[in-house]
């Protein structure tokens, strides 16, 4: 999968690095104790609170007046814990810029459930022409009435990346509808079309085909069913300026559950792809 191929390239830009946090360590002028953190940020929710100072160590909410609700200070002493210490994915470099982003003394950044641009992805089971195969859905929250739920924006499923192969030009001079078929009421199109392989080469230059609505119609027809989802994990395009991704780790450790296991920081041409990669129409 192409888009998918662009992704995983992108993350290896960056110079990758073991990071094995010590408490009491310093990131720049970020301090941090883990024990301020001890608690596993068991839910996605909880990793916004946290990521925002919403909630104390052990998951209970701040009310506003609290001294320490979006308290930049009081953030810098945990906010190292919000990563995944083992990924060789986030670079110190990286880390150390992107705190020094968010905690930013004059403009702090904090993330937004419902305005903050971030994506699910699932990776799951399913039974396709009697074969079970791997494939993935990408999704969002989007606005209804007065709420929000979550909606597909993409679908990855490597049967569907065989139905559309790029032809080379030496095929594509030989299957075309020359400019004057209008002049003949298009008879020549059944001639054209016999072939369903080179059917592509009729199509307009910037046409992509739609997984989501190739998905639909092989669910339709019975030839496509849902068995099971293999895991989660979540995207985050912040500010076109960054782009990280959390998931979920099971450990006896300080450091498990939601936490930031990739991170980059992103150019516009970078924050465009990305943005394809999660959704289908963009």
């Amino acid at each position: 999968m192409k888009i998918l191929k662009f992704i995983n390239a992108l993350i290896f830009i960056l110079l990758i690095q073991n990071i094995f946090a010590q408490r009491n360590q310093t990131i720049g002028n970020i301090e941090y104790d883990e024990s301020l953190l001890y608690a596993q940020i068991k839910q996605v929710d909880q990793f916004f609170r946290r990521f925002n100072s919403e909630e104390d160590a052990r998951g209970v909410k701040y009310s506003i007046e609290n001294p320490n609700y979006h308290n930049n200070e009081f953030r810098s002493k945990y906010f190292n814990s919000m990563f995944d210490k083992y990924s060789i994915l986030v670079s110190r470099s990286a880390k150390e810029e992107f705190c020094n982003f968010v905690l930013n003394p004059e403009h702090p950044y904090f993330l937004d459930f419902y305005q903050t641009e971030w994506y699910a992805e699932v990776s799951a089971k399913v039974m396709f022409n009697n074969e079970i195969r791997d494939i993935i859905y990408f999704l969002k929250l989007e606005a209804e009435r007065e709420g929000h739920k979550w909606v597909i924006t993409n679908i990855y499923f490597a049967p569907f990346d065989n139905l559309y192969p790029e032809l080379p030009d030496s095929v594509k001079r030989e299957h075309f509808l020359h400019p004057k078929s209008h002049e003949i009421d298009f008879i020549n199109l059944p001639k054209e079309f016999r072939d369903p392989e080179y059917f592509s080469s009729y199509l307009y230059q910037s046409h992509q085909p739609d997984p989501i609505s190739m998905y639909m119609y092989e669910l339709k027809k019975g030839n496509i069913r849902f068995l099971s989802v293999n895991n989660t994990k979540f995207h985050f395009l912040i500010e076109q300026k960054w782009y990280f991704e959390i998931l979920f780790f099971n450990r006896n450790d300080v450091n498990s559950g939601w936490l930031i296991s990739n991170l980059l920081p992103i150019n516009d041409q970078e924050y465009t792809e990305l943005r394809r990669t999660f959704n289908s129409c963009k």
